[in-house]
């Protein structure tokens, strides 16, 4: 039985302002094609990111098509939204810090990297933030890789501190 595009988008109550973006994005000019084709894997990892509370980054496929929850959205501050592209293509100043992680996760190989350097335009004006992030597997429909969750935790004030205290 076909699903409407109604009950195809249930996977995305309560995920808050980017649940309503991904309702409302136009997915047929993408890899991914309409939301009601999506696999049921692709689907259940974004209901768990969009409720997730912590920063977390979803990239599907081979091409990294980016998803990302509420809470990461301070780390874009007023930078490019990345909803939908290749993350690669979008971030390549983040990108050849972090794709060793990423791409390892992307063979099957949970890792984390620590403290990545990330400038960020918020508050106006470009900042230095420093960030972790945890890179983790997830099966697709056929048990093979279809993606990885990035879960993002900003270190930068523990990373300031470590500094003061060693000057």
């Amino acid at each position: 039985e076909a699903e409407t595009p109604a009950t195809a988008c249930g996977f995305l109550d309560g995920g808050g302002e980017m649940a309503e973006r991904i309702r409302t994005h136009d997915w047929s000019s993408t890899p991914l094609g309409l939301m009601e084709m999506w696999p049921l894997s692709l689907r259940t990892a974004l209901s768990t990111l969009l409720n997730c509370p912590l920063p977390n980054h979803l990239l599907w496929g081979p091409q990294f098509i980016s998803f990302y929850n509420d809470a990461y959205i301070p780390m874009l501050g007023t930078g490019p939204r990345l909803l939908g592209s290749p993350f690669p293509d979008t971030r390549r100043g983040i990108w050849s810090n972090i794709a060793p992680t990423v791409t390892r996760a992307y063979e099957g190989k949970a890792g984390c990297s620590k403290d990545h350097l990330v400038s960020v335009l918020r508050n106006g004006f470009t900042e230095k933030s420093w960030w972790s992030l945890s890179c983790s597997p997830l099966q697709d429909d056929s048990g093979a890789i279809g993606g990885v969750l990035c879960t993002m935790l900003e270190t930068t004030e523990k990373v300031l501190n470590e500094r003061r205290l060693r000057f």
